[in-house]
């Protein structure tokens, strides 16, 4: 009796436990399927994924056609949404260049090609590159049609990058040719005057017409002696040598010119001219003033910017006017530029010593920079031949009469030799105080 009642207990106590168990089990189990089914429909945050190592386990081809999708249709997107026409000749032209569809790149490109409207637009050198003389492109431009637009250019900077833009995308093209088709592209620069050449990064250009034009003349001389001669080599032999020689040449004297520009040089001309236009009145007029005539090497533009700022009294009493003004000393000789009898005259009128002083320093800065003859030096430095000893205040005078002896020999002027190396000599003796110590007594008399 006893053994079965101990028998009806354990059989309950494990009844007891599953059904705990049991319990237990449902409960976790639905608290897990909670927390899968929450996880699953978090959204994803982009901005912790790394969709590059996502990637990385698909197959190669597959890999870059993904690629190549999303590329193409943030492209496109940005297309459809472009709103200037600046903006959509910009993305037009990246779409154009990343797809792969002929019909679609040139549906893209055409339209700004062929519409008047868009002539005047700036960068459209770039449709004009891409569409140019591709033979796998039934609707590519002809060079002539190219040359054509170049004519239109008017801006220096934009000109230059069309010119650059045609020649870098035949290259690009894999011709077999492309020797002889870079010649007949590039050709043109040998019929320009040497002003225009504005950019001097025009040489490049230059040389690799002059390497082409080398190479059909070798070329055809080569044929000629292995007797596979084609019709017309014997004219390419003489004639291409003399294209090389010629472009050769023009390459030279662009290279030798002191008053073109490098294209980043030519940017900064742009910026400094604009903020030169913008600077308020007063002293950021005269600091944009001097960084402009600096820079600027068109003696013109030079002569302008004085002649306006003279015209305002305060401006002309401004000591910073002397170092503008003296920019102009090293356009000595050139029509365009201001006589440097006018900016000797002004220096000479100048109220302040000091101020006079400088003006002739800076003038002489100018020129030594430009690393001007002994000639237009002298023809600065000469008025002060005439000062007597008595009129010069402070002995760094002594300075200039040593210029003017150095080129007086040079130049074998032997009046100026003598009179500079006295009054330099005179000066050193004298008792006469020093620059510096002429503005320390001025400033403790104040």
């Amino acid at each position: 009796m006893s053994s079965s009642k101990k028998t009806i207990t354990r059989h309950r106590t494990a009844t007891i436990g599953m059904v705990v168990v049991l319990f237990i089990t449902l409960v976790v189990y639905f608290a897990s399927e909670s927390l899968l089914r929450n996880a699953m429909l978090k959204p994803i945050q982009r901005e912790k994924v790394d969709f590059a190592k996502v990637l990385d386990w698909l197959p190669p081809k597959t890999k870059a056609e993904l690629e190549y999708r999303a590329r193409y249709l943030d492209l496109r997107q940005k297309y459809d949404r472009s709103t200037t026409r600046e903006e959509k000749l910009q993305n037009a032209y990246k779409l154009a260049v990343h797809t792969r569809d002929m019909d679609e790149h040139n549906e893209l490109l055409l339209p700004f090609i062929n519409d008047p409207r868009y002539a005047d637009l700036p960068g459209l050198y770039l449709a004009y590159g891409r569409m140019l003389y591709d033979p796998k492109n039934p609707k590519a431009i002809s060079i002539p049609r190219y040359h054509a637009y170049l004519k239109t250019l008017k801006d220096p900077l934009e000109l230059f990058f069309a010119w650059r833009e045609g020649r870098d995308r035949l290259g690009k093209l894999g011709l077999r040719d492309a020797h002889i088709v870079n010649v007949e592209f590039l050709k043109p620069l040998l019929e320009k005057p040497l002003s225009f050449f504005l950019i001097r990064d025009y040489s490049y250009l230059l040389d690799n017409l002059k390497r082409n034009a080398k190479r059909i003349s070798n070329d055809a001389a080569s044929r000629i002696a292995r007797k596979r001669e084609l019709p017309g080599d014997a004219e390419k032999v003489g004639s291409m040598m003399q294209l090389s020689l010629d472009a050769e040449k023009l390459q030279n004297a662009v290279n030798a010119r002191t008053d073109n520009y490098s294209v980043n040089d030519y940017r900064k001309l742009l910026t400094l001219r604009d903020k030169y236009q913008k600077a308020l009145p007063g002293k950021e007029t005269l600091t944009a003033a001097f960084e402009l005539v600096r820079h600027t090497r068109n003696p013109a533009e030079r002569a302008k910017i004085v002649k306006t700022l003279l015209k305002n009294p305060d401006y002309a009493k401004d000591p910073m006017i002397l170092k503008i003004y003296a920019q102009v000393a090293g356009d000595v000789g050139k029509a365009e530029a201001i006589p440097i009898t006018d900016f000797q005259k002004f220096v000479q009128n100048f109220p302040d010593p000091a101020g006079q002083y400088n003006g002739y320093l800076e003038a002489l800065r100018r020129l030594n920079s430009l690393r001007a003859s002994s000639e237009k030096k002298m023809a600065l430095l000469r008025p002060l031949l005439s000062r007597k000893l008595k009129d010069l205040p402070f002995k760094d005078y002594a300075g200039f009469y040593d210029q003017i002896s150095r080129c007086a020999v040079y130049l074998n002027d032997q009046n100026a030799f003598e009179q500079s190396t006295r009054l330099r000599d005179a000066l050193r003796e004298s008792d006469k105080p020093t620059l510096k110590e002429y503005l320390e007594a001025k400033k403790n008399t104040k």
